[in-house]
């Protein structure tokens, strides 16, 4: 079983992960790759349900804060950084490409 993140903390939660997808799917595990029937498990939760969407974006809001004032360096969500390179390119009407790329759409000018 390998963990997360190389501590017990990921090590447990690998163990459970493993005894819930495991039972779920009804897999047998193995010491070995030969004789492990691996099994599928996919669980998806919709996190509005429990808490309504107006609630979910704030927390988000919260814990996205948090991270970006405790950081020494610049933090991003995922698409953050092209967002802010769209709306540069709008503000600016250029957008910075590659010289390669540049010269191979020259041709189909």
């Amino acid at each position: 079983m390998t963990s997360f993140d190389g501590s017990y903390k990921g090590a447990g939660l690998a163990l459970m992960i493993q005894i819930l997808a495991g039972s779920l799917a009804g897999s047998v595990y193995a010491q070995n790759d030969t004789d492990c029937d691996y099994g599928s498990l996919l669980i998806a939760l919709d996190p509005s349900k429990f808490a309504g969407h107006e609630f979910l974006d704030e927390q988000t809001e919260q814990i996205i804060t948090a991270y970006k004032q405790n950081s020494d360096t610049e933090l991003f969500y995922p698409g953050e950084r092209s967002e802010k390179k769209r709306i540069a390119a709008m503000e600016s009407g250029e957008i910075e490409i590659d010289e390669a790329l540049f010269t191979k759409l020259k041709k189909y000018l």
